[in-house]
């Protein structure tokens, strides 16, 4: 977590030094810093502070923010008076534009993550799987008998039931 803070830090440091001391407005540059590092914290990825849709999406975070009344929270029957009914509708604009995005990337960690764990599983069937047969090899009855081995039928009789 740690690491990834501090390479926006650094981001933001190069983006400041880029403006060779002319004034400029640093909410911008906050706001897509703070985004970029909570965003690579869900899914693993940073956005270009130059990115449309990360403006986009900062421009709306901030106007759902900047404008947000806890008056229809108080008082829900006001939804139906004509200024609140403006101010729904943006909240429900805002709203559909930033649920795809985040459905999205959700259902792309999602995905990474399943393929991530088959292939964990199937290492370990392949750990598994080998070191039975380290156990078979090394079985003191072995010796003796090795076709009438009961550890080594159970052994082989589970692995190749389970293939």
């Amino acid at each position: 977590m740690e690491t990834r803070i501090l390479m926006e830090v650094e981001e933001m440091i190069n983006k400041v030094r880029e403006e060779q001391g002319r004034p400029f407005d640093v909410t911008q540059l906050t706001a897509s810093c703070m985004i970029n590092i909570i965003v690579n914290m869900l899914f693993g990825f940073r956005f270009d502070h130059s990115d449309e849709a990360l403006q986009q999406f900062i421009s709306d975070m901030h106007e759902f923010f900047t404008n947000y009344s806890m008056t229809l929270d108080l008082f829900p029957f006001l939804r139906f008076l004509p200024y609140f009914k403006k101010r729904i509708a943006r909240y429900v604009e805002i709203y559909q534009f930033v649920t795809p995005w985040i459905n999205d990337n959700i259902s792309t960690c999602i995905e990474v993550c399943i393929f991530v764990c088959i292939v964990i599983i199937i290492i370990i069937i392949i750990i598994i799987i080998k070191y039975s047969m380290l156990l078979l090899e090394s079985c003191p009855f072995h010796e003796l008998s090795p076709c009438r081995c009961s550890a080594q039928v159970a052994i082989k009789s589970s692995l190749l039931g389970s293939l």
